[in-house]
């Protein structure tokens, strides 16, 4: 298959009107009885990013025009997710898949940054501060292996949507995808390396997380986005595994690409209604399905206000447990959690050899 046909929903969407609509979404709530008035945080959210995605595609391109480098950007985070508000930062990732980050290459990554700052949009240049060169991503496990590299191939495959050069970004994904399915390391084990890539990357920024505590640097908005949204994008990890379990060999790859390309939320009830057939969807996971967005709703529209974020932002840990923003977002988690445990119930009992293999041992 064509790599232009596994990465569409990714990377073609934007240049080809392909951005999937909010009524799609819509649909996937009423396929488990949920009515959209409400989850209304959640679809305007997936509006609220479509739209950020199409006028920064429009931004990149007029100021890039006839620059004529093998420069892609992709847009990563919150907006990638389709989880966005305006309270939300633009992380932007400048890739090439040449061997060198030539002058021109970071000129013009400079000059893209520049752009979308002056129109407004908060670019933070933290993990995403450079030109990153696309080679040494597929060096995957060996010494040659690096952190850095784990966190650029785990979000680029999971939550990247191209924002320019849809050519060059097409092949970022196919080559770390062929890199993972017929690399000198992973040919043949694709599905336990790229299942054991996903799974490090989430227990790393679990971890990374106590960093900010000690820090102090925003170790509350921290927290609770580890507690829903890294904690959806793991289970619909695992769900899309399942899916891919159960499915030919012959059409494993595709589907993993095209489930990869989806937004957790979305790409969680996907998964689930596939594994349900042919009886149908199981009440339990009915309800299981209603806790999640429920709750992920609840958190969405809290960090889509500007007043909760800067009471997070100045949260001092020793304060947290007498600050009811913090302790009602943290109660919230815990609920989502237990809809979470339901979910992981009824993959355990659908796909329990499979699981045991990529989730336990």
């Amino acid at each position: 298959m064509k790599a232009a046909n596994q990465w569409s929903p990714a990377v073609l969407g934007l240049f080809e009107g392909g951005l999937p609509p909010t009524q799609a979404r819509v649909q996937q709530l009423a396929n488990y009885g949920l009515a959209p008035d409400d989850f209304t945080e959640i679809l305007h959210a997936h509006r609220f990013s479509s739209d950020v995605l199409t006028r920064v595609h429009g931004l990149i391109g007029q100021a890039l025009a006839g620059t004529g480098t093998r420069l892609s950007f992709f847009i990563l985070g919150s907006v990638g997710r389709f989880e966005a508000s305006s309270q939300s930062d633009l992380d932007l990732v400048a890739i090439t898949d040449t061997d060198v980050a030539t002058p021109k290459l970071i000129d013009t990554r400079r000059r893209a940054i520049e752009t979308l700052q002056q129109a407004g949009f908060d670019v933070p240049e933290k993990t995403f501060d450079r030109v990153v060169c696309l080679p040494p991503l597929t060096q995957i496990g060996g010494r040659a292996d690096t952190n850095d590299h784990l966190t650029y191939r785990a979000l680029l495959l999971t939550e990247a949507v191209c924002v320019h050069q849809p050519e060059v970004g097409n092949n970022v994904l196919d080559t770390l995808w062929s890199a993972y399915c017929r690399g000198p390391i992973t040919s043949g084990r694709y599905l336990t390396a790229l299942s054991n890539d996903l799974h490090r990357y989430y227990r790393t920024i679990c971890l990374d997380y106590r960093h900010k505590v000690e820090t102090g640097k925003h170790w509350a908005t921290r927290s609770l986005k580890l507690k829903h949204s890294r904690r959806l994008w793991h289970l619909a990890n695992l769900a899309s595994w399942c899916e891919a379990w159960t499915t030919p060999d012959s059409k494993r790859e595709a589907l993993l690409a095209r489930q990869l390309a989806t937004p957790p939320l979305w790409r969680l009830l996907s998964a689930l209604t596939e594994l349900s057939q042919p009886a149908g969807i199981p009440e339990s996971v009915r309800q299981a399905v209603n806790q999640i967005a429920t709750t992920f709703n609840n958190f969405t529209a809290a960090l889509a206000k500007a007043k909760v974020r800067h009471q997070l932002e100045t949260l001092a840990y020793d304060q947290r447990e007498s600050n009811t923003t913090y302790t009602d977002l943290y109660q919230n988690a815990a609920q989502l959690e237990a809809g979470a445990r339901q979910v992981f119930e009824f993959l355990w009992a659908r796909c329990r050899d499979h699981v045991f293999r990529f989730g336990v041992l």
